[in-house]
């Protein structure tokens, strides 16, 4: 897992399990777009529907998800991967059935996974008192390969921008990129910081001739 192929995917999502899991990643071109907000908002609404939420937040700070709650982490996935924390240990949990496991160190080391720390991945998800339903994850902007490697392993993949023209190009900027580097041809768009649903409409329609034009 040193490098970043699309190859690597089946691999990745082993181990986040198999059966009915979900997994949907989002993203963005840049910060400030309301996107760790989105998940967590999302992220809530499923766990109040009867779902069990894992949430790996790959950001820092005082926007990502758990601040979403008010709440912060002492630890992160990397103390888990190196057999340092158990999983109990690093989880929030906000909500019941919403899970939130700060990964924001792990990430940036996350292909060069070792062996060992793939079997403690996969055993730490089992240490969860009920299965999974469905991942969410909070992708980093500042990934060094541009895109998060956990975005291999998901189904869907969520591309957060608002009405600024400079959010349309730098989202139109990262679909190129992610469609050319990991061969992904479908994204779903969330628009927001838009007062109407025809702006919404207008703006999704603009971004999808712009990607059919230039052929991505």
């Amino acid at each position: 897992m040193a490098d970043f192929h699309v190859d690597q995917a089946a691999g990745l999502r082993r181990l986040f399990g198999t059966g009915q899991l979900q997994v949907v990643t989002f993203t963005a071109g840049s910060e400030g777009l309301g996107r760790s907000l989105a998940v967590a908002n999302i992220a809530a609404v499923l766990a109040w529907l009867g779902k069990e939420v894992l949430v790996l937040d790959e950001n820092s700070g005082s926007d990502n998800v758990a601040a979403a709650f008010g709440l912060a982490g002492r630890f992160d996935l990397l103390h888990v991967l190196n057999g340092e924390r158990y999983l109990g240990d690093v989880l929030i949990e906000p909500l019941d059935g919403l899970h939130i496991l700060p990964a924001a160190t792990a990430i940036r080391r996350l292909g060069a996974l070792s062996r060992s720390q793939q079997q403690a991945f996969t055993g730490a998800m089992e240490q969860l008192a009920k299965p999974v339903d469905i991942i969410l994850v909070d992708a980093s902007t500042r990934h060094p390969a541009g895109f998060s490697p956990l975005g291999l392993a998901s189904h869907e993949t969520v591309v957060v921008l608002s009405a600024s023209s400079a959010s349309i190009t730098e989202s139109y900027s990262l679909i190129k990129k992610v469609s050319q580097s990991f061969a992904r041809r479908h994204f779903r768009i969330l628009i927001n910081k838009v007062r109407q649903r025809a702006d919404a409409r207008s703006i999704f329609e603009n971004i999808a001739e712009l990607t059919r034009q230039r052929s991505i």
